[in-house]
């Protein structure tokens, strides 16, 4: 399954979002402000989601003030990206990735 993933789930109202071996983001190449201002966004399990290919990761947990754990996997990576600008900007109670 392919999705557009910038801002795909901003402002969305979760506490948990765990995304499963169907996901794949192989071919994207942003993810900016992907979970922007997702207040209630507790806990996020990202580590099946492939950014080889991504450029932009700018704003993706901004204002998310609740976050506090990130579960990022091997293939979450960011050596392509050209743009990471305020990534975790906002999120002051993230403590774990």
């Amino acid at each position: 399954m392919q999705l557009p993933w910038d801002i795909i789930f901003q402002n969305i109202n979760l506490k948990k979002i765990v995304f499963n071996k169907n996901v794949s983001g192989t071919t994207s190449t942003n993810f900016s402000a992907m979970f922007f201002g997702c207040n209630s966004l507790d806990y996020l399990d990202i580590s099946n989601i492939n950014t080889r290919n991504a450029t932009n990761f700018s704003d993706m947990f901004r204002n998310c003030t609740n976050l506090r754990e990130i579960k990022l996997g091997e293939n979450w990576v960011m050596t392509q990206s050209a743009t990471a600008l305020s990534v975790f900007y906002g999120a002051t109670k993230l403590s774990s990735i």
